[in-house]
């Protein structure tokens, strides 16, 4: 990616970690989230081209072991983003916000946390079915289209 003046322009989105596929690496019991938000981002390289992106760990568990207080905490977070101070300028919060998550249950937190914020910029949620190190992962896709989406300046 080249340097430009656009650069600066760039949205920023905040990646809200939160396990699942998405995150997993192999163990001695098959796989579990392992990946800090901060290495899904490094791992896909091309989220640079449509935001900045700072990553949030909220918690790591596989979707199946998300709990009430995941939520909420996921939903703090989200709130937290996008008022938080991120800049030496002042600049407020972040301009979108993605939660990476497990597939048991993310259909269950996306609705919750539309219920539970209202918050002037997209929040969109996304996981995996491969992980990364599996053959035709879709971690690097489905990041990458959530970024994308969260940093859409239609929203």
């Amino acid at each position: 990616m080249s340097d430009t003046a656009d650069d600066d322009d760039r949205p920023t989105v905040a990646v809200l970690a939160c396990g699942g596929t998405i995150a997993s690496e192999p163990d001695d019991d098959g796989a579990a989230p392992a990946k800090a938000g901060d290495e899904l981002v490094d791992a896909v390289p091309a989220l640079a081209e449509y935001a900045d992106v700072e990553a949030r760990e909220v918690c790591g568990q596989p979707g199946f072991d998300m709990r009430w207080r995941d939520v909420l905490a996921t939903a703090d977070a989200a709130r937290e983003a996008v008022a938080g101070n991120r800049g030496p300028g002042g600049e407020t919060g972040v301009d979108g916000v993605v939660v990476t998550h497990g597939t048991d249950t993310l259909a269950d937190t996306a609705f919750a946390l539309e219920l539970l914020t209202d918050l002037p910029v997209p929040v969109v949620v996304t996981g995996a079915q491969r992980r990364l190190d599996e053959p035709s992962s879709d971690v690097p896709a489905n990041l990458t289209t959530a970024v994308r989406a969260a940093a859409d300046e239609r929203f």
